[in-house]
């Protein structure tokens, strides 16, 4: 037999046994990943389908910053000095608007959703928002690829998309802190770009770093902390730290990075020198997010519960294979891999510092799902058999929660009702104090956003839960010492304290009473998962509530009084 025919053969065998640096057969979907444009069409239509139910669900005046842009026109942008408001002083209108600015968040972002919202109206912002949330996705997807087979860097892709927090739309459509967290994907693209390729190659020169450093931190501050990973994935390590320490500073990369974050934190020094009013309640503010305030939630409970909500929001999938990753990076080390690590330990320390921030914000956590997703690529190429189909399994728990989360209005008939009924017998310029309180009735005890929706829903300044003649001699601080036109609207039959009727009976004047009929108050499944997560989980105060309050439809009798 001639020699080259038994070689032939030989070939031939061989090319039939599996080799793991060829392509699957065919039939398997990593062959149908192989182009890269399959792959990003297929990561746009996943994110696409899990996303249209929460979509839909969507009340742009809800979110914050929206809003915002709203109160910006409302009281004319000029005359505010692109001034923004703090929540629950940002309905109605305010005699002394300055007195309540929110100046410890950029303004840059809340200016370009007022000219998108002045030009097209609340839902171009929300289209303008989904698009770079799509684009986080993308930009993911491309720093995956460049270090990972093309599966592991699509299944990890997918992971990140169906992350719970990625997903929850409801009232963080415009938050501006998930939004920020573009720059992890983006920084990462940038500077690795900028990379030389080996030793004798300059590399890139690092275009437009030092500027996605800086509009990053005009959106949020928290884009701050991806600083470190950033310098520490531009400047390679040269065996001891002076030597990396002086390099750095010589390093283009790191010096656009560095020229980026020093302008974001005087642009905001700036901002808070300019439009700050009362810096004690801005102290007051922060060491509250750091859990440093007396509260009712104590700081061990509140380390406790930010790893819960790591769970619920990151999700397990991407946690599962973050672990898996870390165990097996030693495998498979470089940059990218050393930036993810080093950030979780920023995370961690800053999640410490403001325990109380951690506990209480949902977007923060789409900064955690980047690094997940890299540690999970490096999980998956080398456990790759079995552990993507886990973790995508995984994946329906997450859409389930979303989901139901989604399905529960964010403004409630009850809310919608009680808002029309104070924006009926009041003006916009007037004070609303209410003994109505949030959690009871006529609100369902699952309405956790019942005060911001009535007030949006109203456009009016409501102080709620005045239950004592004590708490109402707190309004004119609460007002900032200001006399504009109150009114309270006293529910009759809710608790409230002699001495508060006898100074309204003796202080105050009748201008209406009416019956208010208001929507039944019976507990879906969806309402009775949030209420418990919301005050069994998380620690909330539960307001106080009667036996059978729940359960019927019911009208309840106002009176409003004009208070000097």
């Amino acid at each position: 037999m001639p020699s080259w025919l038994i070689k032939s053969a030989l070939q031939r065998a061989m090319s039939w046994l599996p080799n793991p640096r060829k392509r699957p057969p065919a039939s398997s979907p990593r062959t149908l990943l192989a182009s890269r444009r399959v792959a990003l069409l297929s990561i746009i239509v996943i994110w696409s389908l899990a996303r249209i139910y929460p979509a839909i669900k969507i009340e742009p005046r809800m979110g914050f910053e929206i809003w915002q842009a709203y109160k910006l026109l409302d009281y004319g942008f000029w005359a505010r000095h692109g001034a923004t408001l703090g929540m629950g002083s940002d309905t109605g209108i305010l005699p002394n608007p300055d007195a309540f600015n929110y100046t410890h968040h950029p303004f840059a972002i809340m200016w370009l959703y007022a000219l998108i919202y002045a030009l097209s109206g609340p839902w171009a912002v929300v289209v303008l928002l989904l698009a770079l949330r799509l684009a986080t996705c993308v930009l993911v997807f491309l720093v995956l690829d460049r270090h990972f087979n093309r599966f592991s860097a699509w299944c990890a892709t997918v992971l990140f998309c169906l992350a719970p927090c990625s997903m929850h739309l409801a009232n963080e459509i415009a938050n501006a802190t998930s939004l920020a967290a573009i720059l992890w994907p983006l920084g990462a693209l940038l500077v690795l770009g900028a990379l030389p390729d080996s030793s004798s190659s300059p590399g890139a020169r690092p275009r437009f770093l030092g500027s996605a450093v800086f509009l990053a931190g005009q959106m949020d501050w928290f884009a701050w902390t991806l600083i470190p990973p950033l310098l520490i994935l531009g400047q390679r390590w040269l065996g001891c730290w002076r030597k990396t320490l002086a390099a750095a500073f010589r390093n283009p990369i790191c010096i656009r990075i560095l020229v980026g974050a020093g302008l974001t934190i005087l642009a905001l020094c700036l901002q808070v020198l300019f439009y700050e009013r009362d810096y004690h309640t801005l102290v007051h503010h922060i060491t509250a997010k750091a859990g440093a305030n007396k509260a009712a939630v104590s700081r061990p409970l509140l380390f406790l519960l930010v790893p819960v909500r790591s769970l619920l929001w990151v999700g397990a999938p991407l946690l599962i294979g973050a672990v898996v990753g870390l165990c097996c990076c030693r495998r498979q080390w470089f940059p990218l891999v050393g930036a993810s690590l080093a950030y979780v330990g920023v995370w961690a320390l800053t999640a410490c510092a403001l325990a109380e921030y951690f506990v209480a914000e949902s977007s923060i956590y789409n900064y955690l799902l980047f690094p997940a997703a890299v540690l999970t690529a490096v999980a998956l190429e080398q456990r790759g058999r079995f552990l993507p189909w886990i973790l995508l399994a995984l994946c329906l728990p997450g859409i389930l929660e979303i989901h139901l989360y989604a399905s529960i209005p964010q403004l409630s008939e009850t809310s919608k009702v009680v808002a029309r009924f104070i924006a009926d017998n009041s003006a916009k310029s007037d004070a609303i104090a209410t003994n109505l309180e949030p959690g009871s009735p006529p609100y369902k005890a699952s309405d956790v956003m019942a005060v911001r929706a009535t007030r949006v829903a109203a456009d009016r300044n409501i102080q709620f839960a005045f239950q004592t003649a004590e708490g109402l001699a707190h309004l004119p601080v609460m007002l900032k010492r200001t006399n504009p036109p109150a009114l309270f609207f006293l529910d009759t039959s809710r608790p409230v304290a002699p001495d508060l009727l006898e100074k309204l009976h003796r202080e105050g004047k009748v201008i209406n009473r009416t019956t208010l009929s208001l929507p039944a108050r019976k507990l879906n499944m969806p309402e009775k998962i949030r209420a418990f997560v919301f005050y069994r989980l998380m620690r909330k105060h539960k307001p106080h509530s009667t036996p059978g309050q729940q359960q019927t439809a019911g009208e309840e009798n106002f009176e409003i009084y004009s208070l000097p």
